[in-house]
């Protein structure tokens, strides 16, 4: 991907997996959206692309105050959530 636009990636290792540190209980969306958020402000990004779970954290973390700086932001294949309301 880094050759397709000539820039840096940055992979982010949720936590509790990958040997990323402990998950703490009550874990959720939101907080990986704010890890995401502070990712993206440590390395100035601004292309982000989420995958399956990371499409499902891209897009609030977008709504979370990054989407301003952003050039792009792609998303594919985000699962759905049993309670967020059917696409159009």
């Amino acid at each position: 991907m880094a050759v397709a636009f000539n820039g840096t990636v940055h992979a982010l290792n949720r936590r509790g997996r990958f040997g990323s540190g402990p998950q703490r209980d009550g874990h959720s969306v939101a907080d990986d959206c704010a890890d995401v958020v502070a990712l993206m402000d440590l390395a100035g990004a601004r292309f982000l692309f989420g995958y399956s779970y990371g499409g499902l954290v891209t897009l609030p973390a977008t709504a979370a105050g990054v989407a301003a700086r952003l050039r792009t932001r792609a998303v594919q294949g985000p699962p759905r959530r049993g309670d967020d309301p059917a696409p159009p």
